[in-house]
């Protein structure tokens, strides 16, 4: 399932006047995690190769970017998030 991650970077930028990148997004969600495990988590869920998204990071990843869930999963038209 392809998560709008790209368009949430936009609305967000859009909202706040702070651009931030899916590394910048990656870093806030996963401190923990090696940059090259970041890298490939977020292309994934952009791209829409993970199967079974972690719950927990699309919940943190809708909180920073200020966005519904269901904006993430394109359940939402562009102008509702």
């Amino acid at each position: 399932m392809r998560l709008r991650i790209d368009e949430a970077l936009a609305a967000y930028t859009l909202k706040t006047g702070e651009r931030l990148s899916r590394a910048d997004l990656a870093r806030l969600v996963l401190p923990e995690a090696s940059v090259t495990t970041r890298h490939i988590v977020m292309k994934k869920l952009a791209d829409g190769e993970t199967k079974r998204p972690d719950p927990e990071l699309i919940t943190k990843i809708a909180r920073l970017l200020k966005v519904d869930i269901n904006f993430l999963f394109g359940w939402r038209k562009n102008d509702e998030h």
